[in-house]
């Protein structure tokens, strides 16, 4: 193959394999190239400058280095991703992920097109990439609505599932070469042995998967367990506390007509107050017409109450809501986990909460608001910490996850010294 075809040749080989990296970015990390027209040009760029290089490629190792640099050049262009170490690692375990399947599906096509005598590079290759992006399209597909859960699979978890399609394209590439030494009849038993292993490879990461879910629901029953535990326990404390001032009531009406026959109107007054401040507390109790809800909202008004924070709450929530309980109490606690922590740095008048709910016949609203300290960095809605704004980021993220599985959306809003967070929610 001549210069200009071994150029064209790794233009299209390196192009194909980045659009292979977007997917799995998309699919194992849930992130999103930023294709701006920038983006795009200084991508483009890069791959024509490789694979001006590539043209003269040799059998030196010097070019492996080159390879993983190219893609670390083309992935920190399409992704605005400040943590570079994360980024690192998370290209590194694709690349390995993808040239693992590359392999296996490579040697099953040219395995295949033996018995017709095919040996086309170029068509070979193209096969492969073809059957690849199909594989990751129907992971992809498998997994869109579970992609929050592949988060929570570890890192042992990741790096053992490479071991594991390592072994695969071992056992894989051991039984065509036997099959190779056979005659025609074993072409069937190829493919079906090289189909069969595909396929134990996705199931592999589909039980992962469904294995963290399970976990992860288990996690959110025991949350949501406690929430009610702890809401149960408040509402039966306060209720000897009522039952204890309903017993001593007659003796605070005595001491009130004395002291007004004394003509102590000052100390009736004080004494007044006092008894309101008390029943006030006894009162402190949340409802906005959700019961599962309602108790998530007094768990944290107790939380608040110990760190001395106001907590405003505004507006109603439909009695027959559709949106899972799980979802609902992953989206409340992250939101005010995240402002307790943000407004426990601040002081005064400063330390409050303000949740507001509201709904219509399709739409359920949730807006969160609370001051904070020190800078944000918001881009596309999320936001990017530092060492002094770790405050809401850690969250945000899990937020997010669930309410897109009701086609929701999420916008964040920072405006002098407020803290904002726009819930919106399909009841369906």
């Amino acid at each position: 193959m001549d210069f200009l075809g071994n150029f064209v040749y790794y233009f299209i080989d390196n192009g194909i394999e980045i659009i292979e990296i977007v997917i799995v970015f998309i699919t194992f990390f849930e992130m999103r190239a930023d294709l701006t027209r920038k983006n795009i040009l200084f991508s483009f760029v890069t791959l024509v400058l490789f694979s001006f290089l590539w043209a003269f490629k040799t059998k030196s190792p010097v070019y492996l280095l080159v390879y993983f640099v190219f893609f670390m050049m083309e992935i920190t262009i399409l992704y605005n991703e400040t943590d570079y170490k994360k980024l690192f690692s998370k290209q590194l375990w694709a690349l390995i992920f993808l040239n693992i399947l590359d392999a296996m599906v490579y040697n099953s096509v040219i395995s295949a097109f033996g018995y017709f005598d095919i040996k086309n590079r170029i068509i070979t290759k193209m096969f492969t990439y073809a059957i690849v992006l199909i594989f990751l399209l129907i992971i992809s597909k498998f997994i869109k609505d579970k992609v929050q859960l592949l988060h929570k699979i570890s890192i042992v978890h990741y790096i053992a599932y490479l071991f594991i399609g390592f072994a695969d394209f071992l056992l894989l590439t051991c039984v065509l070469i036997i099959m190779r030494k056979m005659d025609k009849s074993a072409f069937i038993v190829s493919i079906i042995v090289s189909v069969s292993i595909l396929l134990q490879y996705s199931l592999i990461l589909l039980i992962t998967i469904a294995n963290e879910g399970l976990k992860f629901q288990h996690y959110l029953n025991l949350k949501y367990l406690h929430v009610q535990q702890e809401n149960y326990e408040y509402l039966e404390y306060r209720e000897k506390e009522t039952k204890r001032f309903r017993h001593d009531y007659r003796n605070h009406l005595n001491l009130l007509q004395i002291l007004c026959k004394e003509k102590r109107y000052e100390d009736v007054e004080t004494y007044i107050e006092n008894i309101s401040e008390r029943l006030n507390e006894y009162n402190k109790y949340i409802s906005i017409c959700n019961s599962f809800v309602d108790a998530i909202l007094n768990y944290y008004l107790q939380k608040m109450d110990k760190k001395c924070i106001e907590f405003r709450i505004k507006g109603k929530m439909p009695k027959d809501c559709n949106i899972v309980m799980f979802d609902l109490c992953t989206i409340i606690s992250n939101l005010l986990d995240n402002a307790i922590e943000a407004v426990d740095r601040l002081e005064g008048e400063k330390r409050w909460i303000e949740m507001t709910f509201r709904y219509d016949n399709l739409m359920i609203y949730c807006n969160v608001k609370n001051p904070y300290l020190g800078e944000l960095n918001i881009y596309k809605n999320k936001i990017l910490t530092n060492k002094n704004t770790k405050n809401h980021g850690f969250g945000i993220s899990n937020v997010k996850k669930s309410v897109e599985l009701y086609s929701g959306s999420i916008e964040i809003k920072t405006e002098n010294g407020i803290f904002e967070v726009l819930i919106a929610l399909v009841n369906n």
